[in-house]
C-alpha cells in the first residue's frame, strides 16, 4: 500500500493579512478625526470673521486702527455705551472711538500700549467707563480671550497680577497658581476648537463672513463708532450698584493705563455716559459720590486728568435706543454737549459737519 505525501501547500497554515478589519477600520477612522479637528483648529485660528458673532467685526476694527495708528489727536476709550454715545463724525475730524462693547480698564490699557507705539501718540483721551466696570467684568472670556483681543503674554499678565494682587475677578485663586488657567489661556491663544465649536454651529461655519465684514468696514469708516439699540423710545431697569467698590485688578489697569498716558504729555478726561431714569434711581445714594471721589483721586496726582460733567448722569426715555445705549437722536445730542465742554477745557476735536 501507498501513501501519499502531504503537500507543503496543504499542511502551512495561511498567512493573517498584514491589516485585519477592524485595524483598518480603527486607523481610518482615527486619521478621519485627527484631520477633521486640525481643519476645525485651522478654522477657529483663521477664519472667525467666518462664524463668530457681529461683535467680534467691531472688536477687529478696534484693532485694525490701532495697528494702522488711524486715532487722530483725540482718542475715546470705554464700554459700550461709549462706544454708541459718543459719536465722531459730531465730535470733530480729529476724534476716533476706540470703545469696546463690555471693555473694561483691562482692554483700555493694553489699547492704550499698542497706541503709544505709533509715532504720534493720541493728545487728548477721553475715557468713558460705567462704575459697574470697575468692580465687574462681562466679557473678558467671551470676547477678549476668545476673539484673540489679547495676547497669551497679556492673558498670563492679567493671571499673575491677579494672583498677586489676591484679586478673584476673573481667576479664581484656588485655581489661578496652578497650570489650570495658564493652560486655558493658552487653549484661548492657540484657537482650541472647542471654545469655538458653538459659534461655527450657530452660523454653519461660514455664514457670517459678509455681516462680519461689513460691520468692520461701517465701524472703521465710523471711526470707531457703532449703534447698538435704535428705537426711538425705551427704558427698563438694567444692571446698577447698591455700593461702589473697585477691584484690585481693575484699579491696577486703569492706575496704570493713566500712568502711562500721562508718561506721555496726553490730556485725560473722565465723561460719565447717562443711563435711563429707572436704572438711575436704583443706584445706592452714595455710588455718585464714591465714584467721584475714586476719580478725583487722579485729578489730585495730575491736573492732566480731570472729570468733565457728572459721572453718573441721566437722561429721559426718548434718548435711549434700548436699556443701556443712547439712539442716533441721543447720541447725537449727548456727543455736542461733551464737544462744547472739551471745548471749553481747550480740547480742539477738529472741524464738524456743515449741517450743525
Amino acid at each position: 500500500m501507498t501513501m501519499s505525501a502531504n503537500r507543503p501547500s496543504q499542511t502551512e497554515p495561511k498567512p493573517s493579512p498584514a491589516n485585519p478589519p477592524v485595524g483598518r477600520f480603527l486607523l481610518v477612522t482615527a486619521s478621519v478625526f485627527a484631520i477633521l479637528i486640525g481643519c476645525a483648529w485651522l478654522w477657529a485660528l483663521k477664519g472667525r470673521m467666518w462664524f463668530l458673532d457681529a461683535e467680534y467685526g467691531m472688536w477687529s476694527a478696534t484693532q485694525e486702527m490701532t495697528r494702522t495708528c488711524a486715532h487722530g489727536d483725540v482718542v475715546m476709550l470705554g464700554d459700550s455705551r461709549a462706544k454708541a454715545g459718543l459719536v465722531p463724525s459730531v465730535m470733530g475730524s480729529k476724534v476716533t472711538n476706540f470703545a469696546l462693547g463690555g471693555g473694561s480698564p483691562i482692554e483700555a490699557y493694553y489699547l492704550v500700549e499698542r497706541m503709544l507705539q505709533c509715532p504720534t501718540p493720541p493728545k487728548h483721551v477721553v475715557v468713558s467707563f460705567s462704575a459697574m466696570y470697575f468692580s465687574f467684568v462681562d466679557v473678558y472670556w467671551d470676547r477678549s480671550a476668545l476673539f484673540g483681543f489679547l495676547s497669551f503674554a497679556e492673558l498670563e499678565e492679567v493671571r499673575r497680577l491677579s494672583v498677586d494682587l489676591r484679586d478673584p475677578l476673573i481667576y479664581s485663586m484656588s485655581k489661578a497658581k496652578r497650570p489650570f488657567y495658564a493652560l486655558k489661556n493658552l487653549s484661548y491663544a492657540t484657537g482650541m476648537p472647542s471654545y469655538y465649536f458653538p459659534a461655527m454651529i450657530n452660523a454653519r461655519f461660514f455664514m457670517r463672513k459678509k455681516t462680519n465684514d461689513d460691520v468692520m468696514r461701517t465701524t472703521i469708516r465710523n471711526r470707531g463708532h457703532t449703534f447698538f439699540g435704535t428705537a426711538e423710545s425705551a427704558e427698563w431697569l438694567v444692571e446698577y450698584l447698591k455700593a461702589f467698590r473697585v477691584s484690585p485688578i481693575m484699579h491696577h489697569y486703569f492706575s496704570a493705563m493713566v500712568q502711562r498716558l500721562l508718561e506721555k504729555d496726553a490730556r485725560i478726561w473722565f465723561v460719565g455716559m447717562p443711563l435711563n431714569k429707572t436704572t438711575y434711581d436704583a443706584f445706592g445714594p452714595s455710588v455718585r459720590d464714591d465714584f467721584l471721589a475714586y476719580l478725583q483721586r487722579f485729578s489730585a496726582k495730575d491736573g492732566r486728568f480731570r472729570v468733565v460733567g457728572e459721572v453718573l448722569p441721566w437722561l429721559t426715555r426718548e434718548n435711549f435706543g434700548d436699556g443701556e445705549h443712547l439712539n442716533p437722536k441721543g447720541a447725537i445730542a449727548w456727543s455736542k454737549r461733551v464737544r462744547s465742554e472739551l471745548a471749553l477745557n481747550g480740547v480742539e476735536g477738529g472741524t464738524v459737519p456743515e449741517r450743525e
